[in-house]
């Protein structure tokens, strides 16, 4: 956040150039993939009632099934989070499903890779 906030500010003086953020600021492939799990998971949970055991499973594998599988997968292939938001997500996601899924080892990984991968 306070890249951003300094590049909006350096973009604003008179002469200067807009400061980028590095590659790795801009894209974070834990953040999407927790993303997209949580909106198709959303997606899933506002389905009608009363539909088939058969249907709902078939709506899980077009939802939030490939998703979860990436994030559950042996060995763990969660990527690691490369912004703090991506950190804040995986926190969200632990909190807002601790005791359902067993992932939260990966999704914790992921993100203690982002301090790791910082100077100390």
């Amino acid at each position: 956040m306070a890249l951003g906030f300094c590049a909006a500010v350096v973009a604003a003086a008179p002469g200067c150039a807009p400061v980028e953020a590095p590659a790795a600021e801009r894209t974070d492939p834990a953040l999407d993939l927790l993303t997209t799990y949580r909106a198709q998971m959303e997606a899933f949970n506002n389905t009608p009632t009363g539909i088939s055991d058969e249907d709902l499973n078939a709506l899980r594998d077009q939802t939030w099934g490939p998703f979860f599988e990436e994030i559950n997968a042996e060995p763990h292939k969660m990527p690691a989070c490369t912004s703090l938001a991506g950190v804040a997500m995986v926190l969200r996601v632990v909190l807002a499903e601790q005791n359902l899924y067993d992932f939260d080892e990966a999704l914790v990984r992921s993100a203690l890779a982002f301090f790791d991968a910082r100077p100390a």
